[in-house]
């Protein structure tokens, strides 16, 4: 794996530990939604 692959991997990585905590309260907020139907 060449630098910039790298360096393009660990942001990739950066950005989804970041927007994980977003996701996981979406999905929390999205269930009773989904249970109610």
């Amino acid at each position: 794996m060449d630098r910039a692959n790298l360096s393009y991997a660990i942001g990739h990585c950066v950005f989804l530990e970041k927007i994980n905590p977003i996701m996981k309260s979406i999905e929390l907020l999205s269930r009773p939604i989904k249970a109610n139907r």
